[in-house]
């Protein structure tokens, strides 16, 4: 393993590379931590539309449940009472792509006064035989029979009918008289009844992973095909989520680092089975955001990358040196035709964010790649 010793070598280390693996089997992995608004769901429909080589059908079913399970955290939401007594736990949606299945799922608080009317009428949508829920929608909707908040109408029973699935829902409880509801659907384009070893994201993965989100303080991850139409939808949900930075000075230097980073993915990662496979994630820690990128390289372009990232850093605590090593740089056709992505962008990255890029290497046992960790703290 090559990696510049730093104290935030143990952080990227163990966040951007564990939840890597966590998502290893997953084509196509959105997660999101925060507030949730209008724009920001239509935003998530976009990336939606623009990630993976599904048939339109297949997006569109996909992009109406998406829309479902975001209404589900409207709902079912405390309304902001757990906030006005000091409890404030982040809401979560997420979308996964793990072979012939599709996972959509979000988390909430909830008042535990609801608990037992929320598993009745999940229970009872599941109960439901295909037959029967299409008889149950039918007459949802000749009789316009729609309950309130937290009713088991025709959301549920069209998320139901979408799926073809029994919808999975948990509890966790978080005191106060409140508990996380995580609910789950599930796409199977195979058609078929997963056993439970098929099933790769089940609700207990996915209560799993929301805890080592919030415990690693993660706003966002993405994995998946880092191509040019995907970062664009991408960026702009970003965007969304760092509005609240009063500072424009530093919310537009994390949008300039994020760029030039997701960039060096979609410019130099290893093709590998799903494209250009890549994650990205970005933390809000010690009152600092920590924007984190990781993919495959060659390894025969470590020690070029690594020798240049300290050659730029060592660089940056002088301008005039930084200033003319940014110019040899751009004017170096060897540099260029070297194609090792250790160029122009790594620099671009710590005139913006500091001189403190962290990085770090990961063989993959037997193969001639390894994962390429980076990390800024902003």
């Amino acid at each position: 393993m090559i990696y510049k010793l730093d104290p935030f070598h143990s952080l990227t280390e163990n966040t951007i590379y564990k939840f890597y693996k966590t998502l290893s089997e997953d084509s196509f992995s959105l997660i999101y931590l925060g507030d949730f608004n209008d724009k920001l769901t239509y935003e998530f429909l976009l990336l939606n539309k623009a990630s993976g080589g599904e048939s339109g059908t297949v997006k569109k079913r996909v992009f109406f449940l998406m829309n479902e399970c975001y209404q589900n955290i409207i709902r079912h939401s405390d309304g902001g009472d757990a906030k006005a007594q000091g409890l404030s736990m982040p809401m979560m949606f997420l979308v996964r792509n793990i072979n012939d299945a599709f996972y959509i799922g979000s988390s909430n608080l909830i008042e535990n006064g609801i608990k037992n009317s929320l598993t009745s009428k999940f229970d009872a949508v599941n109960a439901y035989s295909t037959e029967e829920l299409e008889e149950v929608y039918k007459n949802s909707l000749m009789n316009n029979s729609l309950s309130a908040k937290g009713g088991a109408g025709i959301g549920l029973i069209e998320m139901a009918r979408k799926t073809n699935y029994p919808l999975e829902f948990a509890f966790d409880g978080v005191g106060s008289g409140y508990s996380m509801f995580h609910m789950q659907l599930i796409l199977n384009l195979s058609n078929e009844r997963m056993n439970e070893s098929q099933n790769k994201a089940n609700i207990d993965s996915m209560k799993r992973l929301y805890r080592n989100m919030v415990d690693e303080n993660v706003i966002m991850i993405q994995k998946g095909d880092f191509s040019q139409e995907v970062i664009l939808p991408l960026l702009d949900i970003i965007t969304t989520n760092l509005d609240s930075i009063k500072n424009t000075g530093a919310r537009k230097k994390i949008i300039y680092i994020l760029i030039e980073m997701l960039q060096n993915i979609s410019r130099h990662g290893v093709v590998m089975e799903h494209g250009k496979e890549g994650i990205f994630a970005i933390l809000f820690k010690d009152n600092k955001y920590h924007v984190m990128t990781g993919n495959f390289i060659q390894n025969a372009k470590i020690e070029h990358i690594a020798s240049h990232i300290d050659k730029v850093s060592a660089a940056a605590t002088h301008p005039e040196e930084l200033d003319a090593l940014y110019t040899e740089t751009i004017l170096s056709e060897e540099s260029n035709k070297k194609g090792t992505g250790a160029g122009v962008g790594f620099m671009e990255i710590i005139k913006f964010g500091g001189k403190d890029l962290q990085y770090h290497f990961e063989p993959l046992p037997g193969k001639e790649i390894s994962f390429f960790s980076l990390n800024i703290a902003i």
